[in-house]
């Protein structure tokens, strides 16, 4: 009876991305309910609370709601670097790996690649290799960037220690430092479960500026935003017009990210908790699985290519990623996917593994 059921279903089990989270009723309708008005004259009320809101959560002076974290990381490089400067940044970082090279496209910026820990940290010996001589020869050494959580290092959380020592090593040298925060809040739920008197501001307050995304664990249609001091804001502001990301009544955006952050705790540890589940499911069923911190599990089956595994699994309605170079099998718990819908994929899993 539970294979039949199982087979028979026809709504699918999209465990790809946390991109893939549809709006919340709530936040629907706060977006037909949304105070507007023209945010290229600085304008919408909706997107001015919501910039207040988050600066003052991560305790910075300013905030810049932008269309998608992409661009949030780009004009963030952007804003601290010029043509032939450059950023140093993990060999398994998102900008490096994702971003289709448009900090150089775009700004003319180099990056300097050093090694990822398998925390998703930088190798310090190796970053301090990588800082290029103070001489006429050289590209200027301007920006570090982090990466929390580590999207490739299987969503794995920084170390409040590490970010303190990374940006202990950035300010002698001048070095300026950024945290792509897309999944910066599964972070924060993560080590308040360690700490409960833990804000978020704590996971930052040693760095220059940070990025946080909405659209993936948050569960809202489109946004994302870069904080920091109000000079790089205003520079942000600027590249964000340049690069195509000025809104006019964009609070009907804004509005479900403020939602969002009402909810944040609640919608993230319901996914991590289904992470643990779906991981000591896959462990049960023989495949190797990478330590699970948030909502990324990343695993590798016993027999079987991942890509084909994947291709068997659509077939049932479970939709995976193979990993870059198919040597794993990523899946990332959203609010789309409950806890029973876990249990149904290791269902299928089994069967399609045996």
């Amino acid at each position: 009876m539970l294979l039949r059921r199982l087979f028979s279903r026809t709504r699918t089990i999209d465990l790809r991305s946390d991109t893939v989270t549809l709006p919340l009723p709530q936040m629907k309708l706060v977006m037909t309910e949304a105070s507007l008005g023209d945010d290229v004259y600085q304008e919408d009320p909706t997107i001015n609370a919501l910039q207040t809101r988050v600066a003052t959560l991560f305790n910075k002076e300013a905030a810049l709601f932008v269309p998608s974290g992409t661009m949030a990381n780009l004009i963030s490089v952007l804003s601290y670097c010029g043509p032939g400067d450059q950023v140093l940044l993990g060999d398994l970082s998102h900008v490096l790996y994702y971003e289709q090279g448009g900090i150089s496209a775009v700004g003319g910026v180099m990056p300097r690649a050093v090694r990822n820990r398998a925390d998703g940290g930088l190798d310090l010996a190796h970053l301090e290799e990588q800082v290029m001589p103070d001489k006429v020869h050289f590209p200027r050494s301007k920006l570090v960037l982090l990466e929390n959580t580590h999207n490739n290092c299987g969503g794995t959380v920084l170390p409040l220690e590490h970010v303190a020592e990374v940006s202990a090593f950035c300010k002698p040298r001048g070095l300026k430092l950024h945290v792509d925060g897309a999944r910066i809040m599964n972070a924060y739920v993560y080590l308040k479960k360690q700490q409960p008197d833990l804000l978020p501001s704590d996971l930052v307050k040693n760095v220059d500026s940070l990025s946080l995304c909405f659209s993936k664990g948050l569960s809202c249609p489109v946004g994302s935003v870069v904080i920091g001091s109000k000079d790089f804001i205003e520079k942000a502001h600027r590249w964000r017009k340049c690069v195509g990301g000025a809104m006019r009544q964009g609070g009907v955006l804004a509005a479900p990210a403020l939602v969002a952050l009402d909810m944040a705790e609640r919608l993230l540890s319901a996914d991590h908790e289904n992470a643990q589940i779906f991981a000591e499911g896959l462990r049960e069923l023989h495949c190797a699985v990478s330590p699970v911190q948030t909502n990324i599990v990343n695993f590798a089956p016993k027999i079987g290519t991942c890509a084909e595994i994947v291709r068997r699994l659509k077939e049932k309605n479970v939709l995976l990623s193979p990993k870059v170079g198919e040597r794993e099998i990523r899946a990332v718990t959203n609010s789309t996917v409950s806890k029973a819908d876990i249990f149904d994929a290791l269902e299928i899993l089994k069967t399609t593994l045996d």
